[in-house]
């Protein structure tokens, strides 16, 4: 029982990472001018702190909120 409480738990505090990520994603998107047609670098500084590459070909973008995002190379081309 313990266990099932902690995974709900868990669960919730991750939907509430996921929705404060949206909500901030959606607030940078309210800044930008028009509808997004090519790369804004604005909106890049406002979304990502940093980006690491790593020897398994992969990047790992390190939003300023705190989460992460892996995308591998594979995925890209």
């Amino acid at each position: 029982m313990n266990a099932e409480i902690e995974t709900t738990k868990k669960g919730i505090a991750d939907t509430r990472i996921r929705k404060e990520n949206l909500r901030m994603f959606l607030s940078a998107l309210k800044g930008t001018d028009s509808l997004l047609t090519k790369f804004d670098t604005a909106l890049w500084h406002r979304l990502v702190d940093y980006v690491t590459v790593t020897p398994e070909e992969t990047l790992v973008f390190h939003m300023r909120d705190g989460s992460e995002m892996t995308v591998s190379l594979e995925e890209v081309h």
